[in-house]
């Protein structure tokens, strides 16, 4: 998988064009519940003469409260905290087509898994990609490799995984300042057949300049068949973020 990976990197010196995209949030709270939410999201994209594309991003958030233990005592507990970061080299065969491959690392101990190291690869397809109207498919196949966290018996076990992954993405600017995306991927997983996850966001985002933007999103991912029974199969997260594009 790494050899694919270099072999479908293109020279960053030769790269004609970067964009990046960052969303930053926080939320805090005072009184008799305290508590602080911190989102960070950041996406780049290099491309090089339309022929080769190099995604570079991650994300990190981190939900904490303060709470009295048993001593009356007042700690900071965590409640959320998960991150990931990812690389995904991209060759265009035409204006519609394309080749990528992906490798993706992403923990959530809350969920169940300390780190799970995905690598993908497989096509995509452009049914509309214009300015105004994005509306894409990716197919192919993920190999993953768990570190599992069990929250009732804190026991840890490695899984490896093979699975298919399918996921579709639409974009679609209402004016100039009015835009709406919708994404959904789909993991089934062939060596446990009856585990599989489901992840989709709505978002909706306000332009306020060519730099400034607001978005406000939803995003579900359901799990199947959770890590252990302290687990919920619906893990949910609403944001409102300031995008900064560059």
């Amino acid at each position: 998988m790494f050899k694919i990976l270099l072999f479908l990197i293109p020279s960053l010196v030769q790269a004609s064009t970067f964009s990046n995209e960052t969303e930053l949030s926080f939320i805090s709270s005072g009184g008799n519940t305290k508590t602080s939410t911190y989102n960070l999201k950041t996406s780049s994209t290099f491309e090089s003469d339309k022929l080769w594309q190099l995604g570079l991003g991650g994300h990190y958030l981190l939900t904490t409260s303060e709470v009295e233990n048993e001593n009356n005592e007042t700690i900071t507990q965590e409640s959320a905290r998960n991150w990931s970061i990812f690389l995904k080299p991209e060759k265009n065969l035409n204006k519609r087509l394309s080749l990528f491959s992906q490798v993706q690392y992403e923990g959530n101990k809350l969920a169940g898994y300390l780190q799970r190291d995905n690598y993908d690869i497989g096509g995509k397809y452009y049914f509309t990609n214009i300015d105004k109207e994005k509306f894409f498919i990716e197919l192919g196949y993920r190999y993953t490799s768990e570190r599992q966290y069990n929250l009732e018996t804190r026991e840890t076990k490695n899984k490896y995984l093979n699975k298919s992954r399918l996921y579709t993405e639409y974009k679609n600017s209402l004016d100039k300042t009015l835009s709406y995306k919708f994404w959904i991927e789909y993991l089934p997983n062939f060596t446990q057949e009856e585990d599989y996850i489901i992840k989709a966001e709505p978002s909706l985002s306000i332009l306020f300049n060519n730099i400034f933007s607001m978005k406000l999103a939803y995003q579900a991912v359901y799990d199947n068949e959770p890590i252990s029974s302290e687990n919920e199969y619906l893990d949910y997260t609403y944001t409102t973020s300031l995008i900064i594009k560059l």
